[in-house]
């Protein structure tokens, strides 16, 4: 009977579970790399990324077959990656119900009390907001959640019994493949036992378990290294890194998950009072050298770069299990601290989990709509560079740092600007001196080497946020004078979206900058950013004390670096245009044209201007430098004159 209520209350957690995920429902971009990947191989190009680049540029061997079974059965991709993910989340909640069973704190438990004791872990994860935006993302985080709990039942169960354990070996290996953090458990294990443990480090069971799995991992990364070149995934090299940086980033990165997940703290509290009652159970022990070592590594390398705690979720069931069996052992210290306990979790943790999971929804939202956005943008440019690769008869190259969406849907040659898929950039980064934390900017991979992608002559450069850099890859790519010799750029209209994209475009003839002294100061690039940023904001609140902002800072980048004056005079131009002052707009985009005639955001808005103007004649002439040199911007341009 309490079995059979127990499979109920997983069953409700698990639709709990599903309606909480399909609310999110997005797909993440990087999902996309995985289905890069998988189409080469079908169209017999191999496993990789661009046609004769042997790189492995993906953290899960075993999410990329699986991915490749649902391409080759015609299933659509992002549908069947969403349900796999959706389908492991569901498994994961009735591994962590069988993991918490398998851990008893006393024999004296009647089965109601341990019932309640053995769900409640279910309960919490099935309230963790980052539970859900993984499992609906496509990606493999809930596979690898699921492997890394049935490898610490197993190792419980091994440990008791010291026999060599093929399923225990087997799952360790499927963890390992599935994400490399699994190698960082299977050495935790490790240590435990040595530490913990020792008399059965020798012992036959122990020692065949563990051969059993290097065997194959050797066998893996011998292929990896015959088929890549490369004895880890490259992924590895250009993600991971130590020191200042990556330290501060895996604190802030903890941080978010202890206030989240952990409710402050609040979790762990049972655990620390009875600390020395759980370090003398092994089981309990084992949770806790795992869960906190595994914690302790993960944000010393720096967390990771994506929101809601992905790289933390494998632990965070062993931090409730360790809660819910701490509050068992109150209830055997004492009857009525045990029953206060259980009020407490119904009338307050519980409650809780709850606010804290809706406090971090906006957050979550908001990243979903971002990545919704962020994988519609990437598919727009991916049609143009479909179309002009066709228009011109050849595969086109395009550099960017959001790879996943936009690789998949043009088939285009990808440079990745962070070296997830390049292994130059991943072995060979090159910082550039004041490209720092002082950017106002969204993402944080601080490995890049734009002298080496602008070597490389990409026909296109894309930056996700438009014509402002949002990564330290694209703050640096436009920091260089390089950049603005040799692209402009040139809009493409989207009816769906209706705005403008901008995509620089490689010039037939380098940008001449004449007589401008050729000054320029990395530091400019932080305020053609803040120009960008006070310009959204203006546009959502038409605060006309903005417009002296906007113009302060622009002017501010023109001392920084002559260079760019173009894009200064652009934004006070356009920012002006938008107030409806048409007699500044028309000043200002006149000078960003005769920096740069190529200059097509200027081009596009002077057309505006010089329309509002009634110039009809300079209307004419700059939609033909429009027409010549950015034509996808015409539909636009052509509906607003309507």
């Amino acid at each position: 009977m309490i079995r059979r209520v127990s499979y109920i209350l997983v069953f409700a957690a698990a639709i709990l579970f599903i309606i909480l995920s399909l609310e999110i429902n997005f797909v993440q971009d990087d999902t996309f790399i995985f289905l890069r990947y998988a189409d080469n191989f079908l169209n017999g190009n191999g496993f990789v990324f661009n046609s004769g680049e042997m790189v492995e540029g993906y953290s899960s061997i075993s999410w990329l077959m699986l991915l490749t079974i649902i391409l080759a059965l015609k299933i659509d991709p992002v549908t069947g990656s969403q349900m796999l993910s959706m389908f492991f989340g569901i498994l994961v909640l009735a591994a962590v119900l069988k993991l918490s069973e398998s851990i008893k704190v006393s024999e004296d438990q009647n089965p109601s009390r341990s019932l309640f004791y053995n769900i409640l872990p279910v309960i919490l994860l099935a309230l963790t907001g980052g539970f859900h935006y993984w499992s609906i993302s496509g990606m493999e985080t809930s596979l690898f959640m699921l492997l890394f709990l049935i490898t610490v039942k197993l190792y419980i169960k091994n440990q008791r019994n010291n026999k060599p354990d093929f399923l225990l070996a087997l799952v360790l290996y499927l963890l390992s493949v599935t994400r490399p953090e699994g190698l960082l458990l299977y050495a935790l294990l490790v240590i435990f036992t040595i530490i913990f443990d020792r008399e059965k480090v020798f012992s036959k069971g122990f020692l065949f378990t563990n051969v059993l799995f290097i065997m194959p991992m050797i066998l893996t990364i011998f292929v990896r290294y015959y088929y890549y070149d490369n004895l880890l995934p490259n992924t590895l090299y250009a993600k991971s890194g130590v020191g200042e940086h990556y330290l501060t980033r895996g604190i802030t990165y903890f941080y978010q998950s202890f206030k989240y997940n952990l409710l402050f703290g609040l979790i762990l509290a049972p655990a620390f009072i009875f600390i020395k009652k759980i370090v003398r159970q092994k089981e309990l022990l084992l949770l806790l050298f795992t869960a906190f070592g595994y914690t302790f590594i993960i944000t010393l390398f720096g967390g990771d770069v994506l929101p809601h705690h992905r790289y933390y979720l494998p632990v965070l069931p062993l931090f409730f299990i360790l809660f819910s069996k701490s509050l068992n052992y109150i209830f055997n210290s004492s009857k009525v601290l045990g029953r206060v306990a259980v009020v407490i979790i119904i009338i307050v943790i519980i409650p809780l989990s709850i606010v804290s999971y809706k406090s971090e929804l906006p957050l979550i939202i908001k990243n979903k709509r971002h990545e919704l956005g962020l994988v519609k943008k990437m598919s727009i440019y991916a049609q143009f560079i479909k179309e002009e690769s066709e228009k011109s008869k050849k595969r086109v190259a395009a550099a960017l740092s959001t790879i996943g969406a936009f690789s998949y849907y043009s088939s285009a040659e990808v440079i990745d600007f962070i070296g997830l898929t390049d292994k130059y950039i991943a072995n060979n980064p090159k910082e550039i001196e004041g490209i720092d934390d002082s950017l106002p900017i969204a993402w944080r991979e601080r490995k890049y080497n734009i002298d080496y992608v602008l070597s490389r002559e990409p026909d296109f450069i894309i930056f996700p946020a438009g014509a402002k850099p949002s990564a330290y890859a694209e703050a640096a790519i436009f920091s260089r004078k390089e950049f603005i010799k040799y692209y402009y750029p040139q809009l493409i209209y989207s009816r769906e979206l209706n705005v403008n994209l901008p995509i620089f475009t490689r010039r037939e003839i380098p940008l001449s900058t004449g007589s401008v002294p050729d000054v320029c100061r990395t530091e400019f690039v932080k305020y053609y950013i803040v120009a960008n940023n006070l310009f959204l904001k203006y546009l959502e609140t038409k605060n006309s004390l903005l417009l002296q902002e906007i113009e302060m800072t622009a002017n501010k980048m023109i001392e920084l670096c002559t260079v760019y004056n173009s894009y200064a005079y652009s934004i006070i131009g356009y920012s002006n245009f938008h107030a409806g002052n048409m007699e500044t707009a028309k000043e200002n985009l006149k000078k960003s044209v005769e920096l740069d005639p190529l200059n097509c955001i200027s081009l596009f808005y002077l057309s505006k201007v010089y329309l509002n103007l009634n110039d009809l004649k300079s209307y004419l002439s700059t939609t033909y430098l429009l027409n010549k040199y950015s034509p996808a911007a015409l539909p636009n341009l052509i509906s607003a004159g309507r």
